[in-house]
């Protein structure tokens, strides 16, 4: 295992207000990596120098999907081998923040995803999730199932 050059993640679980384990995901687009192309992901990214986690997932949000001041409940963080990332190990931070399936899905911006869908967790479990994703939401469930 690699230290990462990273300073973290901070990932955004947009979970369902009606319907527990309901997450909202985007699919990637073509991009240079192969082992990131075409899989789903949670809305997030790399944390900026200077940044605090909290700080990093809102500005994702807003970038990612126009989300603008959100309510961000944290949920805990750990440290991944992350396979998408040549096996560094990554702090990642996931917070909570809720939307209601019924309006209509957020607005993509053109940040290299190609789709935006809810999945149940069972759907979740079998898509084709980038490693920090899944990551993110067995901690999720593990935090609800307590």
């Amino acid at each position: 295992m690699k230290e990462s050059m990273y300073r973290g993640a901070a990932l955004a679980l947009i979970a369902s207000e009606e319907k527990p384990h309901q997450f909202l995901l985007s699919k990637r687009r073509a991009v240079e990596s192969q082992t990131t192309h075409q899989r789903w992901q949670l809305p997030g990214g790399a944390i900026e120098k200077g940044e605090l986690p909290e700080e990093a997932v809102a500005r994702e949000l807003e970038e990612e999907l126009n989300l603008k001041e959100v309510s961000l409940n944290y949920l805990g963080e750990t440290n991944i081998v992350n396979h998408d990332l040549n096996d560094n190990v990554t702090p990642l931070y996931l917070f909570l923040c809720f939307y209601s399936i019924n309006n209509d899905l957020p607005e993509l911006l053109d940040n290299g995803a190609s789709e935006l869908r809810w999945f149940s967790a069972e759907e979740a479990s079998a898509a084709d999730l980038l490693f920090a994703t899944r990551k993110a939401i067995e901690l999720f469930i593990d935090h609800v199932d307590q």
